[in-house]
Parts: C-alpha cells; structure tokens; sequence
C-alpha cells in the first residue's frame, strides 16, 4: 500500500513541500524577539481595529499608508528620505525589526520608491485626482515592497499549483472571452479564494500578469506610463471588474477549502520533502490535523472579527454622534432627541454581536469530504467538478426576470417601512440617515463574517426557512452596505482624522523625541571621559 501511494503522489505536491520548506521557521525567528510594546505600537493596533483589515493585510496597509502619508504632505520627498521615515515607522510599530532590512533590500526597496515617485510626479490624469494617483501607486508600491521584505515566491508556486489543479473545469468556449483573458480571470479567482488580497494587492498581482516586465521598466517605459496613467489603470482594472469575474469568483470559491488546508499545512508544519518522499501518506495526515485546528480556529475568528467590527462601528458612531447628531438635534429641535440617539447607538453593535452568535458550526460531514478533496489533489494534481463550468454570458429567464424585479420591490418596501417606523418614533433626518448607514454598515461586516465562517466547507447546502427570511430582510441593508464599503470607506472622517490630524504629528513627535533622547545619549557619553 505504501509504494503504491508513492507511485500515485504527484510531483507538483512533492515540489511545493520542498518550495515552503523553512517558511515557517524563518517567520518564528523573525517574530521571536523581545520587541517593547511602545506607544506606536499600541496605535497601530487601535489603528487595525478601526480600519477591520483582515491581519494578513495590516503590515501592507501600513506601507501604503505611511507612504501616503508622507507623498502627500512632501511632494518633493526624494526616495532616501522617504525610505528611512518608512523604516523608521514601520520598526516603531514593531512590524519590522532593524535586522529584517539588510543593504540588498534596502537598494531594491529605494528603487521601487524612485520608481513610483517618478510616475507620481508626472503623471496626469483625465478623471483621477492627484490625491487618489497618490493612493493608487502608494497601494501598489506597498505590495511591491512587502514581496521584497517577505518574499512570495512559495505562494505564487502554490498559486500556480491551484491553477492548474482547476483550469480544465472551466470552459469558455461558448463566450467572447479569449483563453488568455479567461486563464487571468480564473488565475485572479484562484488568489482572491485563496490568498484573500485587498483591491490594492490584487491590482498588483494583476498587474504581474500583465505587465512581466514592471519590476524592471526603464526610463522611457515609466515616461509613457506618466504622460497618462489612465491606460495604464484601465488595463489593470479592465480585468478586476471583468463581466465574467463574479462567475470564476463563485466557481472557484466551492473548490477552494481543501487549497485552504494544503497551504496552511505547508506552512505552519514543518514537513520536509524528504519526509513526504519517504512516507506520502504523512502528508494526508497533517492537512487533516491542521483541517481540525483550523476548524475549531473558525469560532475563534469569527468572534475576532466580531469584536473588531464593533470596534469599528462603535468608535466611528460615537464620532459622528458628537460631531453631527447631537448639534443638528439641538438646532433643529433645541434639545437632544435620546431615543434616537441611544438606538443608533447600541442597536448597530447588538446586531453585530447577535449575528456572531447565530453562525452555525462546520457539520462534521464535511472532515469526510475534506478528506477526498485532498487525497484528489495531493494524488492526482487535481479537483474535477461534476460538470464543467461554462464561462460566458448567460440568457436570463422569464421566471428569473419576474423574481428580480419581485426583490427590487421587496427590498424597497422594506427601506420604506424602516423609515416610516423611525418616522414614527420621531428621528430627525440625521438620525435616519445614520441608523440607515451604520445598520448597513452592521448588515456587510455580519454578512461577510458569515462568508469568511464558510471557507472551510465542500459543498455549500441550502439554508433553512427562517435564516432564508431574516437575509431577505438584511438583504437591501447588505447592498447598501456594500456599496458604502467599496465607494465611501476613503471617507470615513474617523480615518481621516487618524491619517492627518492624528497619525502625522504622532509620528512627528515620536521622530523628535527619538532624535532628543540620541542627542542626551551622546552627550552623556562624552562625559564618561
């Protein structure tokens, strides 16, 4: 039995064992340090609660934002000035320390840095503002810098692995996309399932696919790109808003799990390939070990992430309570309407808390499932669906027609009965509108929390009746959510408030005192003899 499963094991498994091999290691040397908990560190902290980024964005979100920060209040900030206030930042905060950044890398990341100022400082734009040039090179220079600092190599591999692994389940024959198109979209379902980039992150990956040669453009080429960077952004965003994306999403999702397992399994064991060569079946086991942590780790994430969003929630609706609801209340009505106030208060955070509470557990019947998925991949070197999976546009029924209109007026209603209770209990319009914005608000966080506590499930059975009723009835707030949360998070004032007037001059204070204390230091060293 044994040689028989070293004849099945595929050579694509045996090689990303020995592609992740010391990963975990070296991430446990780097972490392992006596670091002080300082005040910059306990700002980034509150900083990731309130901006709810998913923690394996936080240490490229912090790039992009120092980098922001800084291009933004000194546009002529050259890139070796610029490079050492994100070293210094960045060590601060204890996401680095000052080994991580050796000579080679600091050549390379000063370079990304020219590279991009470059193209900032020229670039023009016939509907982006310079403020949001700025935001979009910073997002894609802070990915391009987190791959120098923590190389990827093993996950683009792994990538490529899932790709192959699922490519032959889709069929795009019948539609106007070309197999090219079709590979980076089914390539970028494959990352946002596995990897789960922001919009930032995944506009780099698409632009690696893309462009091959942007890590080593030459002059003329970040010219061409600066005399108008809307080519160059609608090329990356042509395939991130595809018409086809949504269907590779979705397909891609339901063979995700078992992927999940693998890679989290190659990089928290520390498995070799001599190991796995000698004994295959190893393999299986740990994935399946790691499958169980990583189920019981569910409950533990969701409430993380429960507890992150009513920090988020509950901060940014105190804010905006004290700086629009309280003075328009005593405006307009010549005192403080409480009851509405206390609502928009503590209702958001109640249903945030209660939807934690109602997410179900992972059925045991999936382990089983999970199992087969594994061996399929591990043995064979790929996930086969049922059916294939056609790519293209599909043809809308009657039936489907009638049912979407039927929900555009359910949804409606439902708004209009809202407003009309508020109405009733005598909210002013300001106090509407926010209960409108932070119940929606509530509805996406709850809702992808929800999606986030599925990721290790196979096959994704229908839910019953009344959880069908109640997402109807969150459905329209979802939406709106939704929509808030990809057009106007830039906006959230308790954001630019900590980026500004907050975050600029802690960090100014923070360099000044850094700068004092080395000067007393050095003087007292100079009385010792």
């Amino acid at each position: 039995m044994q040689e028989n499963i070293k004849k099945n094991i595929t050579n694509s498994s045996l090689a990303l064992v020995g592609d992740f091999e010391g990963i975990n290691i070296e991430a446990k040397k780097e972490h392992d340090n006596d670091a002080k908990v300082t005040s910059a560190v306990w700002y980034e902290k509150i900083r990731a609660a309130v901006e709810y980024q998913e923690s394996h964005l936080i240490f490229k979100s912090a790039i992009a934002r120092i980098l922001k920060r800084n291009i933004v209040m000194m546009p002529k900030i050259k890139p070796d000035r610029l490079l050492n206030n994100l070293i210094n930042e960045l060590v601060w905060a204890n996401y680095i320390t000052p080994k991580t950044i050796d000579k080679d890398k600091f050549k390379e990341i000063e370079a990304v840095l020219q590279k991009h100022l470059d193209i900032i400082r020229v670039a023009n734009s016939g509907y982006k503002t310079k403020t949001e040039i700025v935001q979009y090179f910073s997002g894609l220079c802070a990915a391009e810098i987190e791959e120098i600092v923590n190389p990827k190599d093993a996950d683009m591999k792994f990538i490529d692995f899932v790709f192959d692994a699922v490519k032959n389940n889709f069929d795009h024959k019948k539609s106007q996309i070309s197999k090219e198109d079709c590979n980076i979209q089914i390539k970028l379902a494959v990352i946002t399932n596995v990897l789960k980039p922001d919009v930032s992150l995944l506009s780099y990956y698409t632009l690696l696919m893309i462009e091959p040669k942007w890590k080593n453009l030459s002059k003329e080429d970040i010219q061409k790109i600066s005399r108008s960077v809307d080519p160059f952004m609608n090329r990356i965003d042509k395939h991130i808003n595809h018409p086809f994306r949504n269907q590779c999403l979705i397909a891609t999702r339901n063979l995700a799990s078992p992927f999940v397992v693998f890679r989290t399994t190659l990089l928290s064991k520390d498995i070799t390939k001599k190991i796995v060569e000698d004994n295959p079946s190893i393999l299986i086991q740990n994935c399946m070990e790691v499958y169980e942590s990583l189920k019981q780790e569910s409950n533990n994430k969701i409430w993380r992430g429960t507890l992150r969003a009513l920090v988020f929630v509950f901060l940014t609706k105190i804010i905006l309570a004290f700086l629009l609801e309280v003075p328009i209340d005593r405006y307009l009505h010549g005192e403080v309407i409480w009851l509405a106030l206390s609502v928009n208060i503590s209702l958001p955070p109640a249903l945030m808390f209660l939807s934690g509470l109602t997410i179900p557990k992972i059925a045991s019947k999936n382990s089983n499932q999970i199992l087969v998925a594994l061996e399929e991949i591990i043995w064979q070197g790929k996930l086969a669906t049922e059916n294939k999976i056609e790519i293209g546009y599909k043809k809308e029924s009657r039936t489907s027609t009638v049912f979407g209109y039927l929900l555009s007026l359910i949804s409606l209603a439902i708004l209009v009965l809202v407003v009309w209770g508020l109405v009733v209990l005598e909210f002013s319009i300001i106090s509407i509108i926010l209960f409108l914005i932070f119940v929606s608000a509530v509805s996406f966080l709850s809702f992808r929390i929800r999606t986030a506590s599925k990721e290790l499930i196979v096959k994704r059975g229908r839910q019953d009746s009344v959880t069908s009723v109640v997402e109807l009835a969150f459905l329209p707030f979802i939406k709106i959510g939704r929509m808030m949360s990809d057009q106007l998070n830039r906006l959230n004032p308790f954001l630019l408030a900590l980026d500004f007037l907050i975050e600029a001059p802690f960090k100014t204070i923070i360099r000044i005192l850094r700068s004092w204390f080395a000067f007393i230091s050095s003087k007292k060293e100079e009385l010792e003899y």
